[in-house]
């Protein structure tokens, strides 16, 4: 059983390094987003025209892919509003987002798009922000990843008795402080 356990301890936490590493390193940047994180956007404007005969009767679907390739306009939409005279688009995406104004009589497409840099896509990979269906389930199967980890990184201790004594004291240690700090410093 034990050793079962030790391989199936080696192998899954290899498996989970590289999305360990990407949280641990993503933790910092989030706990300290005036070392990394840009305060203000690398803002472009970029225009386009698209076929005034698709703003008729707008179908979102219909309208963003109607959007040129050239305004490189990346993104989930978020919104999509529709007036007598212009359609209103929203994209947003980890570390930035797009507003798109489309005047629906020339079909001339005005977009401003926002990059926050790369800590930013990062920071949002972290949290899910933006990311879609398939990052979010990322994350949960590497949260998983580490729990299982944990789990058996535990129970191979009951098989070093050498070491056991001082596992879980450090195990302790480590609970220990966390309580300690949230009790005492977390307002």
């Amino acid at each position: 059983m034990f050793k079962l356990i030790r391989t199936l301890h080696i192998y899954v936490s290899m498996f989970g390094l590289a999305a360990l590493l990407f949280f641990a390193v993503t933790g910092i940047t989030l706990n300290h987003p005036d070392w990394f994180a840009r305060s203000e956007p690398i803002r472009r404007q970029v225009t386009g025209t698209i076929d005034p005969a698709a703003l008729k009767e707008p179908d979102k679907l219909a309208v963003v892919e109607a959007l040129p390739s050239d305004l490189h306009i990346t993104g989930a939409v978020g919104t999509f509003e529709v007036t007598d005279d212009e359609c209103f688009i929203d994209f947003k995406r980890p570390g930035g987002a797009a507003t798109v104004v489309i005047n629906r009589q020339t079909g001339q497409a005005q977009a401003t798009i926002d990059s926050y840099g790369p800590v930013a896509v990062i920071n949002d990979l972290h949290m899910g922000r933006d990311a879609g269906g398939p990052w979010k389930l990322f994350i949960d199967i590497s949260a998983l990843l580490m729990v299982f980890v944990s789990i058996t990184g535990m129970l191979l201790l009951f098989k070093l008795p050498k070491r056991q004594r001082l596992g879980f004291i450090l195990g302790s240690a480590g609970l220990a402080a966390c309580v300690v700090v949230y009790l005492l410093f977390v307002p």
